[in-house]
């Protein structure tokens, strides 16, 4: 009988001593998911907040270059050869230049062209590519930023199922009755068991 009891004690010992490593483990895990989520959260937003300046410096580029083509269009159509020269080397952006060389290079080979010269995707890379890198860098961090924190929420399950598990080990020696050790017992090493077979597939950070 005495040896018994003591066999039941030091199991539940082992399972205590098993069950704190896994529940501080689990505590830690949670913790750097934790700042693993608000770090990515804060890249993304900083990306976020770098595409939307971006894009509005595009937009702000595409309109300075509409209203220079516009003036250039009507020096053009009046023949003022000063005046197109003046736009083209002080007032057009040096970027633009290649693009209208190019789409007045297609007029004079062919009497036409097949889009608007703010159709050209050259040129609406030129000004925006940068801002669409931006916005999937942030998509990208956003998208980490759930991951990590989806492995936090898993870890801090983890952590509470692990906790369940000491209760029903340290409430043992509590118990008279045998079976009721038994029980706890068995519940303690099934909830052990459980966590430790979810942990093999979690990410550790």
């Amino acid at each position: 009988m005495g040896s018994r009891k003591t066999a039941i004690e030091i199991l539940a010992v082992l399972m205590l001593g098993v069950g704190s490593v896994a529940t501080a483990w689990c505590g830690i895990q949670t913790s750097k998911w934790n700042g693993e989520e608000a770090h990515e959260s804060r890249d993304a937003g900083l990306l976020r907040t770098d595409s939307s300046e971006l894009f509005a410096f595009g937009t702000q580029k595409f309109s300075y270059d509409a209203n220079m083509v516009a003036q250039y269009a009507q020096a053009v159509a009046e023949g003022n050869e000063r005046s197109q020269e003046f736009i083209r080397e002080n007032l057009m952006r040096p970027d633009f230049l290649p693009i209208v060389d190019r789409w007045e290079a297609e007029i004079a080979a062919t009497g036409s062209v097949d889009q608007s010269l703010f159709e050209d995707q050259d040129y609406i890379d030129s000004l925006f590519a940068d801002s669409e890198v931006k916005a999937a860098e942030s998509d990208a961090a956003l998208e980490r930023s759930d991951k990590a924190d989806k492995n936090a929420d898993d870890y801090l399950l983890m952590t509470l199922l692990t906790a369940t598990a000491l209760f029903f080990a340290g409430v043992t020696t509590s118990f008279g009755s045998k079976p009721a050790r038994l029980a706890l017992l068995a519940g303690s090493g099934l909830i052990l068991a459980f966590t430790a077979a979810r942990l093999i597939d979690l990410p550790v950070a």
